[in-house]
């Protein structure tokens, strides 16, 4: 501010003075010298030739200001003045603001406004998830958080490249037919008793101890189950430990491993009665010739069949037995007599004619 005042005075000016308005004389005071320098006249305010400058007088309402020179110094005048600092400040602050508020926007939505919506807030539609595959023991549940940690000790089972070889599982054997069948009873009608008798040897005597020898009032036929080892017994078994020198393979093998074993029981005494089925793959008229060949059997032998010594034997002679045709000897044991016929595919023995007849009726023929 001096160095402008310096320079004004220099130039021939005066120094500004403040400006004092009169007082009551309704008149605006003479105008001073605007160039401040003596001895010099009032000049045309304007600077334009041909106009002469007003009287006082002549001025309504406006102020002697508006007549000073341009050259008087303004109050306002001064050098330039740079931004201030605080406009990059204040643009900071407010950027930052604007991300608190945002952020407070944010976070009021997402966790705070839950709070109070209830079960009014409107929720994204959800899908719903596949089920969750068991949880293993020591590992977090579905409602542990990113920063939750379990309970107790998580077991990791530790790395490992080892193989364990996997044994191959055994071969199964294929079905041979020496294994025993399951026993199914050839009996239409079923026998008046049933048991089920095992017996560890295969034996004439084994097996007449295992029955025994009884008599009864009142006649009656059961079926008895023979097995070995918890398993049914098989023909060839039963053909080998009765009668080896006729129950052959060949002849063993004309029948089917199954068979129905019954006993007749009578006033007379017990007698066995034996049904055999010819197997599908052998032909009917090779196994009635070839199982003929009993008749040529000794009456020692027979009696193997017998569950008590039938005496001695006579001759073979045809018979029948309701109707149908068969073979039979008589022994001297009273009530003793081996029989045999054919019904179809089924082969009857029996060691009396009672027993043959009982079994026969209940075949179904």
């Amino acid at each position: 501010m001096t160095s402008d005042i310096k320079s004004v005075q220099e130039t021939g000016g005066g120094a500004p003075r403040p400006y004092v308005p009169p007082q009551g004389t309704g008149q605006y005071p003479a105008p001073q010298n605007p160039s401040g320098i003596a001895g010099h006249a009032s000049q045309n305010p304007s600077g334009i030739a041909g106009h002469a400058p007003q009287a006082p007088g002549s001025i309504q309402g406006k102020g002697v200001e508006n007549l000073k020179p341009s050259l008087a110094p303004s109050p306002m005048v001064g050098p330039a003045k740079k931004p201030a600092k605080g406009f990059k400040k204040g643009i900071f602050t407010l950027i930052i603001s604007l991300i608190i508020v945002l952020g407070a926007g944010v976070i009021g939505y997402f966790f705070v406004f839950p709070l109070f919506g209830g079960s009014d807030a409107t929720t994204p539609p959800t899908t719903t998830p596949p089920p969750a595959s068991p949880i293993a023991p020591g590992t977090p549940d579905e409602g542990t958080g990113l920063f939750d940690i379990p309970s107790g000790n998580v077991d990791v089972p530790p790395a490992t490249d080892t193989v364990t070889p996997t044994t191959p599982p055994a071969s199964v054997p294929p079905p041979s037919s020496a294994l025993p069948p399951a026993h199914t009873s050839f009996l239409s009608i079923p026998a008046d008793l049933a048991s089920k008798i095992s017996i560890e040897s295969v034996t004439v005597g084994a097996l007449q101890q295992a029955i025994g020898f009884t008599t009864a009032q009142v006649a009656s036929l059961k079926e008895v189950v023979l097995t070995r080892d918890g398993s049914p017994l098989r023909l060839s078994d039963l053909g080998s430990g009765l009668l080896p020198q006729f129950f052959t393979e060949d002849v063993s093998g004309l029948f089917e491993e199954d068979f129905t074993y019954a006993v007749y029981t009578d006033t007379k005494g017990s007698w066995p009665v034996y049904v055999f089925r010819v197997s599908p793959s052998r032909d009917i008229a090779s196994a009635k010739s070839k199982f003929a060949m009993i008749e040529k059997e000794s009456a020692g032998t027979l009696g193997n069949l017998y569950l008590s010594s039938p005496g001695g034997t006579g001759t073979w002679k045809d018979g029948q037995i309701l109707g149908t045709p068969g073979r039979y000897v008589t022994f001297t044991q009273a009530g003793a007599s081996l029989n045999y016929l054919w019904l179809e595919n089924f082969l009857v023995v029996g060691t009396s004619y009672a027993a043959t007849q009982e079994t026969v009726k209940r075949l179904g023929s």
